[in-house]
């Protein structure tokens, strides 16, 4: 399965797919933007768990 990236107005975007890898590769790189990425994670998490009902 090959992913796909598919914009706002539901085509695919021509030529962004490369980037994105680099993009990715860089990121996942950086040790300081993996730790940001996990904080908004947690932050969202705890944001979704006070307006929904366990179970």
């Amino acid at each position: 399965m090959c992913p796909t990236l598919v914009g706002s107005d539901g085509y695919p975007f021509q030529g962004k797919f490369i980037f994105s890898l680099n993009l990715e590769k860089m990121l996942l790189s950086d040790e300081k933007q993996c730790a940001e990425h996990i904080m908004l994670v947690d932050l969202g998490r705890n944001d979704v768990g006070k307006v929904t009902k366990p179970g």
